[in-house]
């Protein structure tokens, strides 16, 4: 990195603490003004940062990191945009007390334990300056202890904020879905507010009357809409917090719990783009435009509900269509599915014509039902896919991974797992495996599937007449009895 002199941005992904290389780089590095770091098992070792306008620190677990040791390193008075989650109380009091210039704050918590919220309801009275924050995200977890008290201590002196948005994922308390108490505070305290974005899930349910409360003029004319989730207790602001994920419901929002204007409904459609449809459906008020993760365990005509053409990602999850008509249907209405799961209990090919018929834009094939195919052309399936480059598929003899690999001549990597067909009710353990089902030869004594390095090169045709050695494989930890492959170009692969 010594080189890029001129580097003004710069991405740590998951860097270990050991890689002290970066010390002297970044040190040189002073057109630096972006450093984002993001962080799983520890933080990097980073000894001299130059003076810096935007910093974040994403920790990707629930661990509280000692972020002391990189952050006494980092100036802040230049610091105009930070990001951080699960920081310290006491670190990340030092940090805004240093950060003068600071105009926009993303702060996420876990979970705010009494020593977070005191240190955010008390925070101001120790601050010498006055607040220039613009933008500010707070997003909870799980809030238990938070009351809307403490938070109005917080946000009161912030007369600056032009842009709010809060998130408590658990547990928020009655007053924040009580739309007067926002109302009274918004307009003492934050004059200049124009974007106010928030969700709460509560264990407290609201009803109409309530939501009335948001159609009031200070609400309407701010365009500062919101709807209500009464299945999972959930009030949220529209369109910026409509979900794109929808499961088991063709209704994202019930009409009469939004205060969006009715033309404006179409909205909870088109931010969708992950859908799960169950059961037969023939007519919606309006239409998924936008999809492209797409999910069904039941097999009709979808073009009047949802625009198949955008569907990237099929997993379909149907046991009695036939796999001609499903393909049929993929390639006649859905050009652009790339990845395709086939979750049927059986698909079969003996008895199917399949001439002419072919899916080639799929590149990632998952065969979770494999292992109970008992047709005798097991070719059929790269003829059907012939440019599948990545393979999830379950098997019952690791005889079966050599012939996939030849079959799937374009495969770059594979997860080969055993699967048993049945797990007795009782067993709580996902990865129980009736012993009777799975033959000896094919595990060894620590319960692993038994295949070595060399004994692909022996049973592959592809990897022993082209004498290839550029892969490795991966006997998983988490799971003995699945076997991960990657297969490289011309560069050898270090095993």
């Amino acid at each position: 990195m010594k080189n890029f002199t001129r580097l003004r941005a710069l991405k740590l992904i998951e860097v270990n603490d050991n890689s002290k290389s970066f010390s002297f780089d970044l040190y040189n590095l002073q057109h630096l003004v972006s450093l984002e770091i993001d962080v799983k098992t520890d933080l990097p070792l980073i000894n001299s940062i130059p003076p810096l306008k935007r910093l974040s620190i994403n920790i990707l677990s629930c661990e509280h990191f000692n972020i002391k040791r990189l952050t006494t390193r980092i100036s802040f008075e230049q610091l105009h945009q930070l990001s951080l989650s699960n920081c310290p109380a006491t670190e990340l009091q030092r940090i805004l007390r240093q950060a003068i210039r600071l105009t926009s704050l993303k702060m996420s918590f876990k979970c705010l334990n009494n020593e977070y919220i005191n240190m955010l309801a008390n925070f101001h009275q120790e601050q010498s300056t006055k607040s220039t924050l613009v933008y500010l995200t707070l997003s909870i977890d799980v809030a238990r202890e938070l009351t809307h008290v403490h938070l109005e201590r917080f946000l009161a002196p912030l007369q600056c904020l032009r842009r709010l948005e809060l998130v408590i994922a658990r547990d928020a308390k009655r007053q924040f879905l009580d739309a007067g108490q926002w109302e009274n505070f918004i307009t003492e305290y934050l004059p200049r507010l124009i974007t106010f974005e928030f969700k709460f899930s509560s264990e407290w349910r609201i009803g109409q009357y309530e939501l009335d409360q948001f159609r009031s003029p200070f609400w309407l004319d701010k365009r500062w809409f919101i709807a209500y989730n009464s299945s999972r207790s959930c009030l949220f602001t529209v369109p910026y917090f409509v979900p794109t994920s929808i499961k088991h419901s063709f209704v994202p929002v019930s009409p009469n719990l939004t205060t969006l204007p009715i033309e404006q409904h179409m909205v909870f459609y088109d931010r969708v783009t992950e859908l799960r449809l169950q059961g037969h459906l023939r007519y919606l008020p309006y239409r998924y435009n936008h999809v492209k993760i797409l999910i069904i365990d039941t097999f009709c005509t979808y073009q009047n509900i949802i625009d198949l053409s955008k569907v990237q990602s099929l997993t379909v999850d149907i046991s009695t269509l036939s796999l001609s008509s499903l393909m049929t249907a993929i390639k006649r209405s859905m050009p652009c599915v790339n990845y395709l799961s086939l979750n049927g209990s059986y698909w079969e090919l003996s008895y199917m014509s399949f001439t002419g018929i072919s899916l080639e834009q799929v590149r990632v094939l998952c065969l979770s039902r494999y292992a109970n195919y008992q047709g005798d052309n097991t070719d059929k399936w790269s003829r059907l896919f012939p440019h599948v480059e990545r393979l999830i598929v379950s098997i019952v003899s690791k005889s079966q991974i050599p012939l996939l690999i030849d079959q799937f001549k374009n495969i770059v990597s594979g997860f080969f797992y055993i699967d048993p067909p049945y797990i007795e009710p009782h067993n709580n353990d996902p990865l129980y495996v009736d012993p009777s089902y799975i033959d000896q030869i094919h595990i060894d004594a620590y319960n692993q599937i038994q295949v070595t390095h060399e004994w692909l090169m022996e049973h592959v045709n592809r990897f022993r007449q082209s004498n290839m050695d550029n892969f490795t494989y991966q006997i998983n930890e988490g799971d003995r009895l699945s076997l991960s492959l990657w297969i490289g170009e011309d560069d050898k692969v270090c095993r």
